[in-house]
């Protein structure tokens, strides 16, 4: 079945109960249909969304991307030939077009105790190549991030990301890209917890730089909300929340000549008096999605993504318009009746959806516009986590299986 008319984006909830997963097509600052595309008793009920930003839009295939994963155990040969099981998290991809699932595949399995931290492309830029899967591991006061290949459908390979302090999280990840297309770069962006957040810049499964990236505050009163392509002017933004204050702000991320840092922006929206303020948003809201919301997705040097927020009491969506650096508009997102949405189902992710209703170039698109969230955000007050740490301190990772 084709896209709803209008639709710029989509966006996957899972129910919590007799599972099943459901697609939202959004534009224009609504939910303009939802689709059951997984029912109950169709995908075990311990499989779950594979972290944040379990959806992603795949430009090769044309395809939006949902990860699920869940515990199984794999058997491993040990010496004298004898077996023993090892527990795994195994991985599976649906491939979606049209609201409709269009293939599937086990991806592999990694060790339980490595945690996914994200979803992006580390090993080729979005208009050539699938989302890449981040996990994190602490073991010894280390902790490790390990960056896997998972182009068609499969664990390939993977790198070591990074090896820091177990001080140091995730705050996000973000694709950088001139609008030229002569640069590209996977940023990751950890906190150490005293306020330094520190860039690691990935091109073609390489680091090629890493280095102090913002400080902001002490660290302990401040959150990353998420990055996004907010302005037409800027490879890349973030965006961040004052926990004592509740006041979101906004930064522009520029490339230098050592690497890349992020600087306070200095639009001033409606409203407010302080450049880079977008205003307050309340700690019950956390992130749910940054994708665009509205249906003219072209000429797509103009295109820029939205904030969607989701109230932790309610579970109400809530979306916030940011162009050019500033917040232009805010509306509820209101599901339709037929297709409800819990206060305790799940939202999976969202990513710009090119289905079937909407045509034209999407590398032109992906080349222009800031990266799909590979991550989980928050919106409605602009509040959300930071991508989730590990506090496990096994080290076991099995190496990628191929199904």
């Amino acid at each position: 079945m084709p896209v709803a008319p209008n639709t710029a984006s989509s966006m996957i909830v899972r129910t919590a109960s007799n599972p099943a997963y459901t697609i939202y097509n959004l534009g224009q600052n609504q939910i303009l249909l939802g689709q059951d595309i997984i029912t109950s008793g169709q995908l075990g009920s311990d499989f779950n969304f594979a972290g944040p930003g379990a959806v992603v839009w795949d430009f090769p295939q044309n395809t939006l991307d949902l990860w699920v994963s869940h515990p199984s155990t794999i058997v491993v040969g040990g010496s004298g030939g004898t077996t023993f099981s090892v527990p795994v998290t195994q991985f599976v991809v649906y491939n979606i077009n049209g609201n409709t699932i269009t293939g599937s595949s086990p991806l592999g399995e990694i060790g339980q105790d490595w945690q996914v931290q994200g979803i992006g492309y580390f090993f080729r830029d979005p208009s050539l190549g699938q989302g890449d899967l981040l996990t994190r591991n602490v073991s010894n006061n280390t902790a490790t991030y390990l960056a896997y290949d998972t182009e068609n459908n499969q664990f390939n390979s993977f790198i070591v990301a990074a090896k820091v302090g177990a001080n140091f999280n995730t705050a996000g990840l973000g694709a950088y890209f001139t609008l030229s297309g002569s640069t590209f770069a996977q940023l990751m962006v950890l906190s150490d917890g005293v306020g330094g957040l520190w860039e690691y810049a990935y091109s073609n499964g390489t680091l090629v730089n890493s280095q102090l990236f913002a400080t902001i505050g002490n660290g302990k009163d401040w959150e990353v909300l998420g990055l996004g392509h907010f302005s037409s002017q800027f490879g890349l933004n973030m965006i961040v929340r004052n926990i004592d204050t509740q006041q979101v702000w906004i930064y522009d991320v520029i490339q230098t000549g050592t690497g890349y840092a992020a600087q306070l922006s200095s639009a001033v929206s409606p409203g407010q008096t302080q450049p880079g303020v977008l205003g307050p948003i309340g700690l019950e809201w956390k992130v749910a999605g940054i994708a665009p919301l509205n249906a003219n997705l072209f000429p797509a040097n103009l295109v820029t993504d939205d904030l969607v927020m989701r109230n932790t009491n309610t579970g109400a969506l809530q979306a916030y318009n940011i162009r050019s650096d500033t917040l232009t508009g805010s509306a509820a997102l209101t599901p339709p009746a037929a297709n409800p949405i819990a206060a305790t189902s799940t939202v999976g992710g969202m990513a710009v959806d090119f289905s079937p209703q909407a045509s034209g170039s999407t590398s032109q698109l992906v080349q222009a516009m800031a990266g799909i969230d590979p991550g989980s955000g928050a919106a409605g007050g602009l509040n959300a986590a930071p991508l989730g740490a590990d506090s496990s301190q096994q080290s076991f990772l099995t190496t990628p299986q191929h199904g």
